[in-house]
Parts: structure tokens; sequence; C-alpha cells
């Protein structure tokens, strides 16, 4: 990006963390806020590509018309989108990846001014990114979002969009994290159902996309640094067991006239070429095992595909390297020029070997502490990956398989459509051969949920800004039965739950021990806001059912979800 470091992340602030923001109060915030020049918006999400071969899933994201101007990057052929193209009924632009060009479109330049079909509608190929780019989260395209339904003006509870800035020069952060919380607090003001106690702010944008990471890292480099320390203090325990070989030939030297400076630069020289021929070694096994090191694909370290062995990389193991030959060489050295040359003549090597015992004994205790420290530290983490693999997820993963399904919007408008689609699916796949049952949900276990405020009968209203919330999910009735999921009490969802029955809800035994803990939760009435305030119609339903817990891996605790409604009540275009 063109100045990266003046790029922020602005979100709203909930319970004190950051998270995501409504359409309209992002456009007041861009509006409103001096000391960030210009900000846009984003919304990722999978579209599917049609017509031009197989069907493709892609990564993409709906963003405002300033998006890439914002982040400084401008597509390597044709343009960018125009201010105007966020309005409803203009005709339908998009914006492709490099590597989608290349891959699926061959690399032809008459692409740009061609139509497409993304999810089922035209589209007009306006330009082609430069190579490298794809943000937000590995995208391959990029659509305006229009400034209706979800992203329209009158949707301020509905929090969905991640937004981006920059800073004008001159401008600091702090300013525009105070303009952001007098603006929030304005908002508060002129709309306080949606907005009370809800903050703004803005961070680094590089602190919001690999900030969680940093950590990590630092604990991965400071074990290698203590590997790079044990093997530095044994090679300078073996380099001194050589000089006392060697120490009759340096007493020759000096009484030759070799000053005793001559003959350290020579030993160092000797171990820096021991350096630098382990650094070269250490670059090319980095180059030679890159390609497995990024086929792992660690969850949560974003543009891991970007990661390779350049000349910020070779500098850096070259100085290592300077650095290492130093640190194992300058003992040894200073060490075999320091005896007297009468005496080492006189008495030869022993001499030398008694002298050296106790800086050796020194060292070898110096390299035991370190493995040591570093056995502890891998000990440790071998018996939390063991306890990780014993914890129970609270659903049974062996055996099932996965995927993704996005309906085309303007094939599937109604959710009773949508619904029978889903009904259908499920039922051609239970009688395919070796499947024994089928389920969808939106968003699979460990990968999050949405977060609804709720209420229930009986329980007197929240204030503003203090609903409880629920971690929420929706799913087809086969789906517990598929992940094995547990009930626990009352019943299971049916077929007969759909948008003609009474609405229905279960709950986790957690959600049960949390807001229940001294009643039978089964036949309570909970209404589910979609969205804070009354900008989406509420659901919920009657609680029929508690059922056992998701547990959040490495934490062992229970976790998402809290709340389950069915599909067919609340229709989804994208199930799993």
């Amino acid at each position: 990006f063109e100045k990266p470091e003046r790029l922020v992340a602005i979100s709203h602030v909930w319970q004190g963390e950051p998270t995501t923001m409504s359409a309209p109060n992002f456009h007041d915030a861009r509006d409103q806020i001096r000391a960030i020049e210009s900000a846009a918006a984003y919304r990722e999400g999978d579209m599917t590509l049609t017509g031009r071969g197989e069907p493709v899933r892609l990564k993409g994201a709906r963003v405002s018309a300033r998006f890439f101007d914002v982040l400084g990057v401008r597509p390597s052929l044709g343009r960018a989108f125009r201010s105007d193209e966020n309005t409803p009924g203009k005709e339908k632009v998009a914006v492709i990846g490099h590597a989608l060009w290349q891959q699926r479109f061959g690399s032809r330049s008459d692409i740009v001014n061609a139509t497409i079909t993304i999810d089922g509608d035209p589209y007009l190929v306006v330009g082609i990114m430069p190579p490298g780019f794809s943000f937000p989260f590995d995208g391959e395209i990029w659509v305006p979002y229009a400034r209706e339904g979800m992203f329209g003006d009158g949707n301020r509870g509905a929090w969905f969009l991640r937004a981006v800035g920059r800073l004008r020069d001159g401008a600091t952060l702090e300013q525009a994290r105070t303009e952001l919380h007098t603006i929030a607090k304005r908002l508060e003001r002129q709309y306080p159902e949606p907005n009370t106690d809800v903050g703004m702010t803005a961070r680094p944008l590089h602190e919001a996309i690999v900030g969680n990471v940093r950590t990590a890292l630092i604990v991965l480099m400071g074990a290698v640094t203590f590997v790079l320390l044990i093997t530095c203090t044994n090679l300078a325990n073996l380099l001194l067991a050589r000089a006392a070989g060697r120490q009759s030939e340096m007493a020759v030297r000096s009484a030759l006239g070799a000053a005793r400076h001559r003959l350290v630069r020579q030993l160092l020289t000797e171990s820096t070429v021991l350096g630098l021929a382990g650094g070269i070694a250490g670059v090319l096994l980095a180059m030679w095992a890159l390609d497995s090191l990024v086929a792992l694909d660690p969850q949560g370290i974003q543009r891991l595909d970007t990661v390779r062995v350049d000349p910020i990389v070779i500098s850096f193991a070259a100085g290592v390297s300077l650095m290492t030959a130093l640190v194992f060489g300058v003992l040894p050295a200073f060490h075999i020029t320091r005896a007297s040359r009468a005496s080492t003549l006189k008495e030869g090597s022993r001499a030398v070997a008694q002298a050296g015992r106790r800086t050796r004994g020194a060292l070898i205790v110096a390299e035991v502490a370190l493995a040591v420290t570093l056995l502890a530290g891998a000990g440790l983490l071998i018996k939390s990956f063991v306890r990780l693999q014993s914890v129970d997820p609270g659903f049974r993963p062996e055996e099932t398989l996965t995927f993704e399904l996005d309906l085309p919007e303007n094939s599937y408008k109604e959710d009773e459509q949508k619904a029978r689609f889903y009904e259908t699916l499920i039922t051609r796949l239970e009688s395919l051969p070796g499947v024994r049952r089928a389920g969808a949900v939106v968003i699979l276990p460990l990968r999050g949920s949405f977060n609804l405020s709720f209420t229930v009968e009986g329980w007197p209203p929240a204030k503003p800004g203090q609903e409880p919330t629920l971690e929420t999910r929706v799913a087809t009735p086969g789906y517990f039965q598929t992940m094995g999921i547990p009930l626990l009490k009352g019943r299971m969802f049916t077929a007969q739950d759909d948008e003609r029955a009474p609405q229905v809800a279960l709950i986790s035994e957690s959600a049960a021990r949390k807001f229940f803990p001294n009643e039978d939760p089964i036949g309570r009435k909970i209404r589910l806001g979609w969205g804070r305030g009354k900008d989406k119609p509420n659901v919920g339903g009657e609680v029929i059912g508690i059922v056992g817990n998701v547990r959040q891996i490495g934490l062992d605790v229970e976790a998402d979800p809290d709340i389950y409604v069915p599909h067919a009540q609340v229709a989804n275009n994208s199930m799993e």
C-alpha cells in the first residue's frame, strides 16, 4: 500500500472491544471526521463465478467506491470504481485480481470491459489489480456495494462493515481517535436506541491485520535464538579445544614479531569464514524449505503466501552470521593469544589445556543451562499439544466432510425458496451411497458465529446498550445428528419447524447454566434482535431443547454458539 503507516482501521467499540460497523454510522463518520482525509468500507464474502468454464467460488468483497484510492493501489489494467458506482440502480461493475485474471481468463487484456457472471448477475469488468494485491483476506474480486438493503442508511443496528481510512498529512492517530469518540457521542444522542454505549476508534491497519500474531512470532524467534546460542557455545568450546593444539604455533608467530591484534585478527577471520559458510547453508536450506513451510498454512497469519527469501532476509542472515562468528570466535582468539610465549614454548599444549579448562567448563555450564531452558519450553509445548488433542470439541469430526454453498440472490429471493432448496439438497445428499446423515449450518464449529442481543419473556427490559447477547447459528434439522452434537433435554428441530410453524430455538448447556441457573429454560420464549435496535425483524421463539456445547479447542471452555434457530424460519443464502 502507498504510505502504509498512514492507514488505520476504523471500527465500533462495544464492551471495550473493536468490532464491525453499521453502514450509516460509517457514512456519518467518514463525512464528519477531519483527521482522516479519506475512508472506505468493505464486507468480505465469497462469490460464485459462472459462465466461463466450471463454476468457481471466489474470495471477494463488496466495497465503497473509494476503496482502492484509500489504500493507494491502482489497477494495472483498466480503472478503479467511480464515486457514483455505489448508487443503487447503476450498472454492476467488478475489479478482478491478477491471479484470477491469469488463471481464469488467460491474461487476456480484452477482459477489461467484458461481462462476467457473478452470483447469477452480469458484471462489467472495469479493472485488473496488480500482482500481490489481495486485500482483504486473500481477495480475488471486488464489487461496489449499493447503498440499499443491509447497506442502506436506515439500518444503524446491523454491524457488518469493516472500514479503513488514511490519515491526513500532519494528523495523528490520537487526533483521529478523539474525533471518532466525539462523533460516536453525537450519534448516540441522535440515534440512542442502536448507538447507546457504542464507541468508535481507529488503530493502525497493520495492527488490525497481523497484531495478534506478533507474540507467537516473538516466542518462536526466542526459541530460535536459544538454539543459535547453544550452537555458538558449542562451537566456541570446540575452537577452544582446538586452540590447545595451536598454542605453540601462535607462540612461534608471536616470537617472530607478530603483534597480538594480528593473531586475533587471523583467528577471527577463520571463525568468520566458518560463520558465513553456516549462513550460506542456512539461506539455501530456507529457500529449499520455504514452499513446505508456506504449505503448512497456519491459521491467523495473513499474507503468508507473500513470504519469500528476499534481499532483506539475505542481509539479515549475513548480519547474524557475522555476529555469531564473533560470538563463538572472540573468546578462543583472546584466550589463545593471552598465554606467555616463554611458558608456552617450554611446556607446550599441556599448559594451554590446563589454562582453558575453567573457560571451557563455564561454556559447558552455559550451554547446558540454555539447552535445559529450551527443552523445558519444548516439553511444555508438547504437553499442551497432547492435552489439546484430548479435548472433546463437543462434536464428532471423524468421517465428516464439509463444503460451502452460496445461492445467487437474484434466483433465490424468497426465504421459502432458500429453505426448499436446502431441504432438497440434504435429501439428495442422504441418498448417496455411504452417506449416513447430512445437515447444514451457517458457520461451521470453531469458526465463529454472529452475536445477537436477546430478551426473554417475563424478564424486565434491559437498558439500551446493556442487552445480553447470544452467539447464534442457523441450522437445519439434521445438522446436530450429522455432527454428533447430543441432545441433553427436550427435542431437536424437525422438518415441521418451518416458516408456517411457531418459531423455536435450541440453546446450549452453557447458555442454560448462564442465563437460566435456577429454572428450566424449555418453554421460555426468547426473542433475538438481528442487529441492535429494531432495524431487523426479531426472531427466536420458544426454547424446545438443550444441546451439548461446542468447545473452543485450546481454551477448554464452552464457547460458540449459545443458541440455534431453524434455517427454514430464518433462511440464508450461504450455508456449510
